[in-house]
């Protein structure tokens, strides 16, 4: 391949024959707008979010030919992610729906953070930041 422009078209092409992913190969998207998810990424970090939506672009696209069709509540909302590195959070909507609350809601961020009453810890050591050092 000459360019990035070639690849985009060759990875098209092999999507459009082979049609591995949903919704091209008559499989049904597996998750909606709302459904809570845990995302892994490529170093098999764990995150809980959410799909926000759909990654549908007009034009030939690799991001797309790759199987990336979920947009999530993210640090990176732009950048679309594959069904493969998603999977129900079950707990999440549990402890939405135990809240009363539609599980399309994200929980509070004082859910996943410590305490903002909490003291903070002693020192170990006194404060030696006054002593000079020869």
């Amino acid at each position: 391949m000459s360019s990035h422009h070639d690849y985009i078209i060759e990875i098209t092409a092999q999507h459009d024959a082979l049609k591995p992913f949903a919704p091209e190969n008559s499989q049904p998207l597996r998750f909606k707008v709302g459904d809570a998810a845990i995302y892994t990424n490529e170093f098999g970090a764990q995150f809980r979010r959410r799909v926000t939506g759909f990654y549908q672009p007009t034009e030939p696209s690799g991001l797309y030919a790759r199987g990336r069709r979920y947009y999530l509540n993210s640090t990176s909302p732009w950048m679309p992610v594959a069904e493969s590195s998603l999977r129900p959070d079950g707990a999440l909507r549990a402890t939405l729906a135990s809240r009363g609350k539609p599980c399309w809601l994200s929980p509070p961020r004082d859910a996943w953070r410590p305490s903002k009453t909490a003291e903070p810890a002693e020192p170990d050591r006194p404060d030696r930041s006054s002593h000079r050092h020869n």
